[in-house]
């Protein structure tokens, strides 16, 4: 932010002192000063698509470095992932049936618990069941 402050600064007094020898006929300093304007702007293009290319490559050595990890990663996965096999309708078929006996039994349990509060609060009420 310096940097650019002083290069503001800079451009702005050889601005100035142009205008100023232009006003008084010199024409030798007036392109002088111009000229120091152009060769700051021409080191600054310079300057800039040196970064430019620099940050470039720096993202495209980064990029090739990830997608070698990435790549490097994958293969290790599908390498430990490679002894596991496909599950077989059987092993499907298998866990649904599970599933659907631990609810039935989580149902019958429900039932039985209904069951014994309603047969509870008969007796606590005197009630009978056919009334």
């Amino acid at each position: 932010m310096k940097k650019l402050a002083v290069a503001g600064a800079v451009v702005l007094l050889l601005v100035a002192g142009a205008a100023v020898a232009y006003d008084r006929d010199a024409g030798v300093v007036t392109v002088l000063l111009l000229g120091a304007l152009v060769g700051m702007a021409a080191l600054a293009a310079v300057d800039t698509n040196q970064k430019v290319r620099w940050q470039q490559r720096h993202f495209t050595r980064w990029q090739k470095t990830s997608e070698q990890r990435l790549t490097a990663l994958e293969d290790e996965l599908l390498r430990r992932g490679a002894h596991v096999e496909a599950a077989t309708r059987d092993d499907v078929l298998g866990t649904v049936q599970l599933m659907q006996e631990q609810y039935v039994a989580r149902l019958d349990r429900a039932q039985a618990e209904l069951e014994q509060a309603a047969a509870a609060l008969r007796a606590t009420t005197g009630r009978s069941r056919t009334e």
